[in-house]
């Protein structure tokens, strides 16, 4: 609950900080439930906004699992006339409608989702024809890969990527998110 000092980045022009930490989701790969615990609010923009910036970074793991909360910050967000990013990326699994029509209302630089394994795979293309149905057309994946699963189920989530892409009139760009090093047999001991 203190003010970053932004006079040590002089050339920083954005402002950065949490809104809530942890998440409702205890995903095997990630160390956020056990660091931070489930969910919770933290802080609102002006705990750590710096007027002089027209841009503000969210670090929240999983602001989409605090509906009220987010909408409070993207009002937020819109009252001072900010860009925004949640660069953890939003959990488009249970994205809503009202959510997803205030994200539309609101400036961003990069909307980011995850989509982690196949299993998922229904929720998340509800959640892609959501944001299409609404007018939402730009945004990007982490595609998580190279945990617990094989080479050919982390391809098939990129491809069906472009699958949407083209049959939704969508600019999806996925980013790879390797959960290892991908090492071939000859050095897989070191």
């Amino acid at each position: 609950h203190i003010m970053p000092d932004y006079e040590l980045y002089p050339k920083m022009d954005y402002s950065l900080g949490f809104t809530t930490r942890g998440c409702i989701r205890k995903c095997p790969f990630c160390f956020v439930p056990k660091k931070e615990g489930l969910i919770k609010e933290v802080a609102d923009i002006y705990e750590f906004w710096n007027p002089k910036h027209k841009r503000i970074v969210f670090l929240d793991n999983n602001a989409t699992a605090k509906p009220e909360h987010l909408k409070k910050i993207l009002g937020q967000v819109r009252k001072e006339n900010l860009i925004c990013e949640f660069n953890q990326g939003l959990d488009l699994r249970i994205l809503t409608e009202d959510i997803a029509e205030e994200i539309k209302k609101t400036k961003l630089s990069e909307l980011w989702f995850a989509w982690d394994n196949k299993i998922t795979e229904s929720l998340i293309k509800k959640g892609v024809e959501l944001l299409a149905k609404i007018g939402i057309k730009s945004f990007r994946f982490y595609v998580l890969v190279g945990f617990d699963s094989a080479i050919e189920e982390d391809l098939y989530r990129f491809n069906m990527i472009k699958v949407w892409n083209k049959k939704y009139g969508l600019n999806i760009r996925p980013y790879c998110m390797r959960f290892k090093t991908v090492r071939d047999k000859k050095n897989k001991d070191n």
